[in-house]
């Protein structure tokens, strides 16, 4: 079978040969532009579409005009190739193919390109390559060039010039060795996850280079334009992107190879990055949501050449006579769903053995796959009634009445209690929130987006019709405790969280701020662990909200406080013992277990907060792996259940 290869190499060129290649590019740039704009002003005229035929015979016009006399010192053949392109760009928009041709400029895409074999020599032996008006100019000779040449293209990356040779030659039609199916599903947590429950992780080339590069661009920044000392600063930022580049492209030739060598049939999902990698800025009418948020997750989706990674596979699958099936995954919508499939699982690991479980998808549902009686104890705090909008189709909170909302939550703790151990508790802290029953939608808050839901939705608490006043508060805190008494729960303590630097509300000009919430601590059963010794404050915690860098990176408007978190994963579990969030949110409560030497698994149906906690673990310097790990550890009970100090006289009233 007949096979197409380019080899590309690193050319040596001296000064005046630099100079010329720059000319030659300029040429070539000027012949597109000029026949491009041609092309658009006989269409504006109403004249037909110019063939390549009639633009070449306006080149030889142009080489010979007064006004383009240097066009005569560029080689004929490159610049006759550049209204080929030209031509190709037309036929690949009127086909759908491409977007309409536009102009190109100066410093970006620096190249042409030698059609015919006939124009240049390759001496391998001696490392050099000939080209007219040239002569002879050393390259990196890394290979040898396999099969008959066809043409050669002369392009600029960064500073420095490259040979591209396409070379065709017959290969003998042989059979893959490998016998074997893969499937694979690429991520950013993990750059590719096989369906036989293997992974990589990823290079995350940009990530590791973007402090330094965002510091060398503030320096070019404070140069001035196009003098000497920013165009010594620009060609350091240039090298930076180069090893950027580098670096992912010798990962994705190495993963790829690995793949293509060792399998048969590769499955691989067919993913629209273009979408998934657009702003959510929005626009002056809908601004967007989470808009920093989606800007990292962009900037992670493009680190890992997903796009390049599929390409590189399916040519090489090719070239190894094997088969590769692309599967349409469609996940990711306008409108953000949960899903409860097998994927949305990952785990780490810390250096000091501690493992961190998290599950993407309803928390009822999730839940389920947890073992009994496993965790210390369960510290989270839902989305309360019609208080936040966090954008997702599903989402706790948004239920049509009250009833239905303790109901979706009930659920949930089920799940919570049979997940406990016997000895664990539970510490809820939930919120309240009022019944308007104006009839009109809720209004804004400038302080809190999240808070702020689109004037055409009524929310519940808008509605009229409900069997109390106006005004009134409608108790949720103690209707979902009750409702958990009920369940068989133990109200142990109703511990009143003081927000000591809590917003002010600006609907409250009638009434007392809102600065405290509830938390709430249940027992499965009369006897549990509690370790008083690590009790700060009693029934009343005075503890400040958190506006740090962490939380406002998540986007989560209602971050848990850290000090929240500790005092009660420290009063209910001993160190090495097991912690569960089921609404994990932005990870505080799994961030501060995993500091404080306990095992973590948090569920959130956010992919958002998914994302984020995996990326903050990963830069924390937790490592990947196995969610078997996560189940045989959290399988062995804490070695110090039934001995450490609090547990002692605990279950007296």
């Amino acid at each position: 079978m007949q096979r197409l290869q380019a080899f590309k190499f690193e050319l040596m060129p001296d000064g005046a040969q630099q100079r010329d290649m720059r000319r030659f590019s300029g040429a070539c740039r000027f012949v597109y532009n000029k026949a491009l704009a041609l092309q658009k002003t006989n269409y504006e005229a109403g004249g037909k579409f110019i063939g390549y035929v009639a633009l070449a015979k306006s080149l030889t016009d142009w080489r010979k005009g007064p006004d383009t006399p240097w066009l005569k010192q560029a080689p004929c053949h490159p610049l006759q190739h550049a209204l080929k392109d030209l031509e190709r760009a037309y036929k690949n928009f009127f086909a759908k193919r491409a977007d309409f041709p536009r102009f190109k400029r100066k410093g970006s895409g620096e190249s042409f390109r030698y059609p015919d074999a006939k124009q240049f020599e390759i001496d391998q032996a001696n490392s050099r390559i000939k080209l007219p008006k040239l002569g002879w100019i050393r390259y990196r000779n890394s290979r040898d060039v396999v099969g008959q040449a066809k043409n050669i293209t002369i392009s600029q990356t960064n500073g420095k010039w490259y040979a591209s040779i396409q070379t065709e030659r017959e290969v003998p039609q042989s059979t893959p060795a490998a016998t074997t199916a893969i499937g694979i599903d690429v991520g950013i947590a993990r750059f590719a996850t096989f369906s036989d429950g293997s992974f990589i992780a990823p290079l995350n080339s940009f990530k590791k280079h973007q402090q330094r590069l965002a510091r060398y661009q503030r320096r070019m920044s404070r140069k001035v334009k196009f003098s000497n000392n920013w165009k010594k600063e620009k060609a350091k930022v240039q090298k930076i992107h180069s090893r950027i580049a580098n670096a992912r492209k010798d990962f994705l030739h190495k993963t790829t190879t690995a793949i293509s060598q060792n399998h048969a049939l590769v499955c691989v999902e067919d993913l629209q990055v273009r979408n998934m990698s657009k702003s959510s800025k929005g626009n002056s009418e809908k601004h967007g949501k989470r808009v920093k948020q989606k800007a990292w997750l962009n900037r992670a989706i493009l680190d890992q050449g997903w796009g390049e990674f599929r390409r590189q596979l399916e040519y090489k699958m090719e070239n190894s006579m094997t088969t590769q099936v692309k599967l349409q995954r469609n996940t990711r919508a306008s409108v953000k769903t949960s899903t409860s499939s097998s994927s949305g699982r990952s785990s780490w690991i810390t250096a000091d053995s501690k493992v961190a479980g998290l599950l993407l998808g309803d928390s009822a549902t999730m839940l389920k796959r947890l073992p009994d009686e496993t965790f210390n104890v369960a510290v989270t705090s839902p989305p309360y009634f019609w208080v936040r909008d966090y954008g997702y189709d599903g989402q706790v909170g948004h239920e049509d009445s009250v009833d239905a909302y303790i109901e979706a939550l009930m659920k949930v703790f089920d799940e919570v209690k049979r997940t406990l151990h016997l000895e664990g508790v539970f510490f809820l802290n939930i919120g309240d929130t009022y019944y308007s029953g104006n009839g009109q939608p809720h209004g804004s808050d400038p302080r809190s987006s999240s808070r702020n839901f689109a004037r055409t939705k009524l929310r519940p608490v808008d509605q009229s019709g409900w069997d109390i006043p106006k005004k009134s508060m409608i108790g949720v805190p103690w209707k979902v405790a009750f409702a958990m008494q009920q369940r068989g729960w133990t109200l142990r303590s109703d511990i009143i969280w003081n927000r000591v630097n809590a917003f002010v509300e600006p609907t409250a000009r009638d009434r007392p701020y809102r600065q405290y919430e509830h938390v709430f601590m249940f027992s499965k059963t009369r006897f549990y662990s509690f370790d008083r010794s690590k009790l700060v404050g009693e029934d009343v915690w005075n503890i400040p909200i958190e506006r740090s860098l962490r939380t406002k990176s998540a986007g989560h408007n209602a971050a848990f406080p850290t000090e929240l978190a500790r005092r009660c994963i420290e009063v209910g579990s001993p160190v090495g013992g097991h912690v569960l969030d089921p609404f994990v949110g932005s990870g505080t409560t799994l961030f501060t277990a995993l500091a404080h030497d306990r095992n973590a698994v948090g569920v959130d149906m956010s992919e958002d907060y998914i994302d984020y906690i995996e990326t903050t673990l990963q830069s924390d310097g937790h490592k990947l792996t196995t969610w078997e790990e996560v189940q045989k550890r959290l399988a062995s009970p804490s070695p110090l259940w039934g001995s450490w100090p609090g547990f002692l006289g605990v279950g007296e009233a």
